[in-house]
Formats: C-alpha cells, sequence, structure tokens
C-alpha cells in the first residue's frame, strides 16, 4: 500500500494531488493492483481509477546473475471520473544492474490514452537508482518521454526508515512548459502480508522496485528496478486557468 502527494505550493500554479495505490501479490512474479490517480484540488480533469497488473519476469537468472536482468509488463484499465470515459495504461520495459557500481538501469516504452494522460500517446521511459547506503538509501530518477500529462523527468531519494517502510522525496521537472508546473513529490508505502513480503536473506530491507507500485509492485522477492510503473506515478499538472484556487 502506497500513497503519493504532489505538491506545489508557490504561484503561479499552485496545486495539491494525491494517488494511492493498493496491491496484491500473485505467485512470484506478478500483482494486482487498484490505483486512484489524481484527487485533490483543483480538480483535476483526469482525475481516474484504475484495476490491471503488473508482471516482472528475471532473464538469465543462473548464467548471469549479478546483472540482474528483468522484463517488465504491465497493463491498468482506467475509468476517468470526470465523465471521460474508460481508457488504459501500458507499459513495458527492461532493466540491469551495472556490476561493480550496482546502479540499475531501466528502458522501454509506455502507452496512455486521453482519459488519463490528458492525450493519447506512445512514448519512451526510463529510469535509474544507485544505491547511496545499501539496503536504506537510494537516489532515483524517473522519466516519461513526450507533451502529455506524464511528461516529467522526477529525480529523487528513497530511504527505507523499518525493514517494510519506504518514504521517498523527490522533484518533478516539466520536459515542456505545456506539460504543466513542477512540484515536490512525497511517497510513503509498507508492505504487510506475512512471509510472502518478506526480504530474502540477502536483502534485508526492500529494494527500491519494491516501494513503487504504480500500476503494482512485483509479489514477494522483487528486485531493483521496478519503481517504474512506475511502476510509473501520473504527475499531474492544472491548467493556468485554474492556477489561483487558494
Amino acid at each position: 500500500m502506497m500513497h503519493e502527494t504532489q505538491w506545489r505550493p508557490q504561484r503561479p500554479g499552485r496545486y495539491w494531488y494525491a494517488t494511492n495505490f493498493y496491491c496484491y501479490g500473485l505467485g512470484k512474479n506478478t500483482e494486482l493492483a487498484v490505483t486512484t490517480y489524481n484527487s485533490g484540488t483543483p480538480q483535476a480533469p483526469n482525475e481516474n481509477i484504475g484495476v490491471g497488473f503488473k508482471t516482472a519476469i528475471p532473464l538469465w537468472s543462473k548464467t548471469h546473475p549479478n546483472l540482474e536482468l528483468k522484463w517488465t509488463f504491465g497493463q491498468m484499465l482506467t475509468y476517468n471520473l470526470r465523465g471521460k470515459g474508460l481508457g488504459g495504461f501500458t507499459y513495458s520495459h527492461g532493466s540491469v544492474v551495472l556490476p561493480k557500481i550496482h546502479t540499475r538501469l531501466t528502458a522501454g516504452v509506455s502507452f496512455g490514452t486521453q482519459n488519463l494522460f490528458k492525450k493519447t500517446t506512445v512514448h519512451p521511459i526510463a529510469d535509474f537508482e544507485q544505491p547511496l547506503i545499501k539496503h536504506r538509501l537510494y537516489l532515483l530518477g524517473e522519466w516519461f518521454y513526450g507533451r502529455h500529462d506524464f511528461g516529467f523527468f522526477t529525480p529523487g531519494v528513497l530511504f527505507h526508515p523499518a525493514k517494510n517502510h519506504i518514504i521517498v522525496v523527490a522533484y518533478k521537472l516539466p520536459n515542456h512548459p505545456s506539460n504543466g508546473k513542477s512540484g515536490l513529490v512525497i511517497e510513503y508505502g509498507f508492505f504487510f502480508g506475512g512471509h510472502e513480503h518478506q526480504s530474502s536473506p540477502a536483502h534485508d530491507h526492500p529494494t527500491p522496485e519494491d516501494h513503487h507500485p504504480a500500476p503494482s509492485r512485483p509479489a514477494s522477492h522483487p528486485g531493483p528496478g521496478d519503481w517504474l510503473p512506475v511502476e510509473f506515478i501520473p504527475k499531474p499538472h492544472i491548467d493556468e486557468s485554474d492556477a489561483d484556487f487558494f
């Protein structure tokens, strides 16, 4: 379970939005998810509720275990709460861990419909994760290419205050002024459910991909790289006409 706040306290374009994720692990590699998108103020035209799944498949884990290669596919069916009907959010990406420096790089492609992205779009996505303090503190960056409502680069840090708790503090930067205003992103998540969500002996604390169930998070013992939808989370913005809501 995870809550995300996106907040811009300054003018022009003040806003506050919340996105919430509820996920359930199914087997070793798949999660089912229910996600509520973009509730807050001013009212977002792309406020949605979605249901879907994500599967993360390890690749060549026996022959190249140090690379932690994996392929991820996710799908959300979304319903717009502002009268814009049904839509979808689909993504697929691969990821690898660089030897010695332990940086995880992720790249892939995403498809989204107008009811959530504010335009129907296909675009590249990318992510990096760099451990600073093993199992405790990570430097992160998430990027959606293009001119749409997800079109932001979002760098930040992830901290594990306890084994099954995650805190993320980040700042989103638009690819283009038409995508919206920059703002602070704060996330808090926790995982429960007994042995199914406990870390393996090699991982005393959840790794970054464990923190991002947007749209869902891999089950059992996920490895780094899944904090993308991340795993990708919508980064909503408001129109200039809505900027003075305080």
